[in-house]
């Protein structure tokens, strides 16, 4: 995908034309978007070049003094084929189903249609929204913001369902980040700044590396904090929850305690090879956590999630 957009001449007539990036319209069908017979406007192209985004960054009024709405056109082999009204935006981006993602151009809303012009995805975040991208088959979504978010936020746009959060690693903000087809799907990298961008010669060479690598797949939030940790047995450390620690008394290495771990397990704490007081030491062990704790630990959530900043 290009780093900048082109710039693309719409005409209502093929005799219009003067320059090579070019579509046509029907002025019938879109008169209130086309009220002359020519427009220009900034665009992006999919994977395949076959679909072709074509948007409005702001209301502009003719030398006539006719309005000229705000919106997203998709094009399709050099015919516009939807045009959807929305507010203005600063980036629309085209998979090769002609889907669409699109971040307003106050950087505060992130929206996505499907194939015929109807929005699917509409989301608000406090942080500034930057950096979006569609998988080429347009499932997925993936958008970025600044601090005090600083992370990637991840749709599935055909199932309607948010992902998850991942936060950045980096102590930057991610500048661009793009799919990249994988043997099981898709994941997302990022970047501190685009490769081919022509700020990539003047910088550290690794500015221009990946960042992360993120699939395309359900994020988890972060493992619980609280509770205790046991092992038994083995090599891996089972987890207590808190409420489970507080019903039972100080001593647990007495006949006939038992504390129940999150995998469903029942364990005599007087068998144990060694007793976590604190989850936080448990995980900083040489112990790895039961996988079936581990699972039952983890939650996915269905909203959008977003750090916020301390508020004086």
């Amino acid at each position: 995908m290009r780093h900048h957009p082109d710039h693309i001449e719409l005409v209502a007539d093929e005799e219009l034309v003067y320059e090579d990036n070019w579509a046509l319209f029907d002025q019938e069908e879109y008169p209130d978007f086309f009220p002359e017979d020519t427009r220009s406007l900034r665009s992006y192209t999919s994977e395949d070049g076959h679909y072709r985004t074509a948007f409005a960054t702001r209301e502009s009024t003719t030398i006539d003094g006719v309005h000229e709405p705000t919106g997203i056109c998709l094009i399709k082999d050099e015919k516009v084929v939807s045009v959807t009204e929305t507010i203005p935006v600063d980036k629309a981006i085209p998979a090769n189903d002609g889907s669409v993602v699109a971040i307003g151009r106050d950087a505060t809303k992130f929206i996505g249609f499907d194939p015929t012009g109807k929005l699917v995805l509409e989301e608000e975040f406090e942080s500034n929204a930057g950096p979006i991208t569609i998988s080429p088959n347009g499932r997925f979504a993936a958008v970025t913001t600044a601090f005090p978010d600083n992370a990637v936020h991840l749709y599935d746009i055909n199932q309607r369902e948010y992902l998850g959060r991942k936060e950045n690693p980096s102590t930057t903000v991610v500048k661009f980040l793009e799919f990249e087809q994988v043997t099981d799907g898709y994941v997302v990298n990022t970047y501190d700044i685009h490769p081919e961008s022509s700020l990539a010669s003047d910088v550290d060479p690794g500015r221009t590396e990946i960042i992360d690598r993120i699939p395309a797949a359900p994020i988890s939030n972060s493992l619980e904090l609280d509770g205790a940790g046991i092992v038994v047995e083995g090599e891996t450390w089972h987890h207590i929850k808190k409420e489970t620690m507080e019903d039972v008394s100080s001593d647990l290495r007495i006949p006939g305690v038992t504390l129940d771990t999150s995998c469903g397990r029942v364990i005599e704490p007087l068998h144990a090879d060694l007793i976590f007081q604190e989850v936080q030491q448990a995980r900083q062990s040489q112990y790895e956590i039961c996988s079936d704790c581990k699972s039952g630990l983890l939650s996915y959530p269905t909203e959008k999630v977003e750090k916020q900043g301390h508020k004086p």
